[in-house]
Protein backbone atom coordinates (compact mmCIF):
# COMPACT_ATOMS: atom_id res chain seq x y z
CA UNK A 1 0.00 0.00 0.00
CA UNK A 2 1.40 3.91 -0.97
CA UNK A 3 0.19 6.89 -0.01
CA UNK A 4 -1.80 6.98 -3.67
CA UNK A 5 -4.00 3.87 -2.61
CA UNK A 6 -4.47 5.39 0.78
CA UNK A 7 -5.90 8.65 -0.37
CA UNK A 8 -8.21 7.06 -2.68
CA UNK A 9 -9.38 4.66 0.40
CA UNK A 10 -9.40 8.03 1.95
CA UNK A 11 -11.27 10.16 -0.25
CA UNK A 12 -15.13 11.08 -0.46
CA UNK A 13 -17.39 8.89 -1.98
CA UNK A 14 -18.93 9.21 -5.42
CA UNK A 15 -22.31 9.29 -6.02
CA UNK A 16 -23.59 5.91 -6.54
CA UNK A 17 -25.36 4.52 -9.72
CA UNK A 18 -29.23 3.86 -9.39
CA UNK A 19 -29.85 1.14 -7.45
CA UNK A 20 -26.05 1.09 -5.90
CA UNK A 21 -25.25 1.22 -2.54
CA UNK A 22 -23.12 4.29 -1.23
CA UNK A 23 -19.84 3.49 -0.22
CA UNK A 24 -18.82 4.75 3.40
CA UNK A 25 -15.67 5.73 3.60
CA UNK A 26 -13.22 8.93 5.82
CA UNK A 27 -14.87 11.33 3.44
CA UNK A 28 -11.55 13.47 4.21
CA UNK A 29 -12.13 15.01 0.78
CA UNK A 30 -11.56 14.93 -2.96
CA UNK A 31 -8.41 14.07 -4.48
CA UNK A 32 -6.79 16.95 -6.41
CA UNK A 33 -8.58 19.51 -4.56
CA UNK A 34 -8.34 19.02 -1.12
CA UNK A 35 -6.77 15.70 -0.20
CA UNK A 36 -3.38 15.23 -1.51
CA UNK A 37 -0.47 12.40 -1.74
CA UNK A 38 2.74 13.07 -2.00
CA UNK A 39 2.92 16.75 -2.35
CA UNK A 40 1.18 19.65 -0.50
CA UNK A 41 0.01 22.32 -3.22
CA UNK A 42 0.12 25.96 -2.14
CA UNK A 43 -3.55 26.26 -2.23
CA UNK A 44 -6.68 25.66 -0.94
CA UNK A 45 -5.91 26.95 2.45
CA UNK A 46 -8.04 23.57 3.76
CA UNK A 47 -6.97 20.09 2.89
CA UNK A 48 -4.84 17.36 3.92
CA UNK A 49 -1.92 15.66 2.59
CA UNK A 50 -0.61 11.88 2.47
CA UNK A 51 2.90 11.38 2.84
CA UNK A 52 5.10 7.84 2.26
CA UNK A 53 7.63 7.71 5.07
CA UNK A 54 8.92 3.99 4.51
CA UNK A 55 7.83 2.18 7.41
CA UNK A 56 9.42 -0.48 9.67
CA UNK A 57 11.78 -3.42 8.47
CA UNK A 58 10.41 -6.33 7.77
CA UNK A 59 10.84 -8.95 10.32
CA UNK A 60 11.01 -12.28 8.12
CA UNK A 61 9.35 -14.28 10.72
CA UNK A 62 6.28 -12.45 10.68
CA UNK A 63 3.65 -12.35 7.59
CA UNK A 64 2.89 -8.51 7.92
CA UNK A 65 3.91 -5.08 6.65
CA UNK A 66 4.77 -2.03 9.33
CA UNK A 67 3.44 0.38 6.60
CA UNK A 68 4.00 4.23 8.01
CA UNK A 69 2.09 7.44 6.55
CA UNK A 70 2.55 11.08 7.71
CA UNK A 71 -0.55 12.86 7.40
CA UNK A 72 -0.24 16.85 7.37
CA UNK A 73 -3.29 18.65 7.90
CA UNK A 74 -3.51 22.38 6.43
CA UNK A 75 -6.26 24.93 7.79
CA UNK A 76 -6.87 28.90 6.71
CA UNK A 77 -7.02 29.17 10.50
CA UNK A 78 -6.59 26.98 13.71
CA UNK A 79 -10.13 25.89 14.19
CA UNK A 80 -10.09 24.74 10.23
CA UNK A 81 -7.25 22.78 10.89
CA UNK A 82 -8.26 20.96 13.98
CA UNK A 83 -12.19 20.55 12.09
CA UNK A 84 -9.77 18.44 9.64
CA UNK A 85 -7.94 16.64 12.41
CA UNK A 86 -11.21 15.17 14.17
CA UNK A 87 -12.55 13.81 10.97
CA UNK A 88 -9.44 11.96 10.45
CA UNK A 89 -9.70 11.25 14.26
CA UNK A 90 -13.10 10.19 13.97
CA UNK A 91 -12.31 7.42 11.24
CA UNK A 92 -9.10 6.18 12.25
CA UNK A 93 -9.23 6.23 15.80
CA UNK A 94 -12.68 6.15 17.10
CA UNK A 95 -13.63 6.70 20.54
CA UNK A 96 -9.65 6.68 20.96
CA UNK A 97 -9.03 3.18 19.98
CA UNK A 98 -7.07 2.39 16.96
CA UNK A 99 -9.27 0.99 13.72
CA UNK A 100 -8.14 -2.19 13.68
CA UNK A 101 -9.79 -5.29 11.12
CA UNK A 102 -10.64 -4.04 8.09
CA UNK A 103 -9.70 -3.78 4.41
CA UNK A 104 -8.44 -0.65 2.52
CA UNK A 105 -8.77 -2.31 -1.41
CA UNK A 106 -6.87 -5.66 -1.21
CA UNK A 107 -5.10 -4.87 1.90
CA UNK A 108 -6.19 -6.10 4.92
CA UNK A 109 -5.23 -3.53 7.63
CA UNK A 110 -4.77 -5.71 11.43
CA UNK A 111 -4.42 -1.95 12.73
CA UNK A 112 -3.96 1.68 12.56
CA UNK A 113 -1.18 2.98 15.32
CA UNK A 114 -0.48 6.93 15.79
CA UNK A 115 2.87 7.66 15.76
CA UNK A 116 2.20 10.30 18.16
CA UNK A 117 -0.54 10.24 21.12
CA UNK A 118 -1.93 13.59 19.32
CA UNK A 119 -1.02 15.33 16.18
CA UNK A 120 1.99 18.08 16.24
CA UNK A 121 1.86 21.53 15.88
CA UNK A 122 4.22 22.66 13.08
CA UNK A 123 3.23 26.27 13.48
CA UNK A 124 2.14 28.71 10.31
CA UNK A 125 3.27 28.74 6.74
CA UNK A 126 4.16 31.57 5.38
CA UNK A 127 0.58 32.07 4.10
CA UNK A 128 -0.24 32.46 8.08
CA UNK A 129 -2.56 29.30 7.80
CA UNK A 130 -2.06 26.91 10.71
CA UNK A 131 -0.30 23.56 9.84
CA UNK A 132 -0.31 19.94 11.82
CA UNK A 133 1.07 16.55 11.30
CA UNK A 134 0.45 13.38 12.32
CA UNK A 135 2.62 9.73 11.59
CA UNK A 136 1.08 6.40 11.71
CA UNK A 137 1.93 2.76 11.21
CA UNK A 138 -0.35 0.64 9.41
CA UNK A 139 0.16 -2.89 9.97
CA UNK A 140 -0.67 -4.97 6.89
CA UNK A 141 -1.49 -9.07 6.83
Amino acid sequence: MNAKELAEYCASPSEPEEGEEALVTPDLGVIGETLFYSYLPDSPDNCIAIFDTGGWPKDPDITRGDLTFQFVFRGAGYDEAQALIKKFKDWFIPSDVPKKLFYIGSYYIHLVQPLQAAPFYLGRDENGRDKFTWNFTFIVH
